[in-house]
């Protein structure tokens, strides 16, 4: 009698990799970007830091602003952090549609 392993039967290469990692981190990615949009109705607010030029002759001169984070950089961080690229995973979004497409034309 034989023993199945990993090594000995590969699980077939998905054609959405970007989508199987979303699948796997939806509940938390979604719980902290909940939580952080709660935070901002309470007027807490996740900002960057970026330096402001006042005089570009004068860089001593400069001091730095805080920007809130919109709702779609806070996405783009979170996809970030959990590892998914945004770009492949809109790419993947059309091959789904093509092949939608394609099953319904036969």
């Amino acid at each position: 009698m034989s023993t199945i392993t990993n090594e000995t039967v590969a699980a077939p290469e998905s054609r959405y990799p970007e989508h199987d990692k979303l699948t796997k981190v939806k509940e938390t990615s979604q719980a902290v970007y909940r939580f952080l949009e709660a935070v901002g109705e309470k007027d807490i607010q996740l900002m960057r830091t970026v330096p402001d030029h006042i005089c570009p002759m004068e860089p001593d001169d400069s001091e730095s602003v805080h920007i809130p984070v919109s709702g779609q950089q806070l996405k783009e961080l979170l996809a970030e952090h959990f590892g998914i690229d945004l770009k492949k995973l809109d790419a993947e979004k059309e091959q789904m549609l093509d092949d939608l497409r394609a099953v319904q034309a036969e």
